[in-house]
């Protein structure tokens, strides 16, 4: 999406905003921060924003203060006792992290991301977990995957994806044109005749 937007006239003649102001990508990571699992998935999440810090990625993540390595944590109540004066605990929260642009390398490897903000939460991020996974379980994983990254998202449009859709340069160069035909002509965004789309999805 990024290097399709990129190619369009409009977005190389709008200096000002650039790629920040029209698109957002955000990447919703249930486990990333978490003791429970192996530290190899967070380096390779922080090694992808790293990559591709020249773009509008963002990191959404499950906290849950039982679970969360130390530089989660400290970093979490860090930014809720700064941004929103609150030093109090919280148990669940749904976090948003972005490529810190302050960060250099030979600094921890966990200062690549910053805390953009932070949602508290009553519940955890699924409902009825155990161990085994029990059928009658009220929530799903993907679901509340897609969820946690829905409360940040202020876009016009929202694209769900997952590793078995087809999301390839050649698919992302027919989206700005697909988009035009969910909207009316004449009209404004408040009249589009959709607000989710999607890739075809191909499962092995």
């Amino acid at each position: 999406y990024h290097k399709v937007l990129e190619m369009l006239p409009s977005v190389q003649a709008d200096s000002d905003t650039g790629l920040a102001g029209l698109v957002q990508l955000f990447i919703s990571h249930q486990t990333y921060g978490h003791k429970k699992h192996k530290e190899e998935a967070d380096q390779d999440i922080r090694s992808l924003i790293w990559r591709f810090r020249q773009y509008p990625i963002y990191l959404v993540c499950d906290y849950n203060a039982d679970v969360a390595r130390p530089s989660l944590k400290e970093m979490v109540m860090c930014f809720a006792a700064r941004e929103h004066n609150f030093t109090g605990r919280f148990q669940y929260a749904s976090v948003l992290l972005a490529f810190n642009e302050n960060y250099a390398p030979g600094q921890p490897e966990e200062n690549i991301v910053k805390v953009v903000e932070v949602l508290p939460r009553v519940y955890p991020l699924v409902l009825g977990e155990l161990e085994p996974r029990p059928p009658a379980a009220k929530t799903q994983g993907k679901a509340g995957n897609q969820l946690a990254a829905l409360r940040f998202a202020p876009g016009h449009y929202l694209q769900m994806m997952d590793a078995n859709m087809g999301a390839f340069f050649g698919e992302a160069c027919k989206v700005p044109f697909i988009l035009q035909q969910f909207q009316p002509p004449g009209s404004d965004r408040r009249t589009v005749q959709a607000r989710i789309i999607g890739f075809r999805e191909h499962i092995f």
